[in-house]
């Protein structure tokens, strides 16, 4: 992408945090194995949700099981 490109041109370091899902899309599992050997790549949420108005035991899934699909 343009960001990661000038990103690495000008030395910089960055943490992604990538969603499962997203209205826009998202990236594909290969993007997102290339991206990591470049940049930190973190869990955001399964379905991008906002978290502040979730129930805690949804916001616990959206959590845990975005890391768990990530590693």
């Amino acid at each position: 992408s343009r960001v990661t490109d000038m990103m690495s041109r000008h030395h910089l370091r960055g943490l992604f945090y990538i969603p499962i899902t997203a209205e826009r899309g998202t990236m594909r599992a290969a993007q997102i194995r290339e991206l990591s050997q470049t940049f930190e790549v973190g869990a955001h949420t399964l379905g991008h949700v906002v978290l502040t108005r979730a129930h805690d035991r949804r916001a616990h899934e959206e959590i845990f099981g975005a890391r768990k699909w990530l590693e």
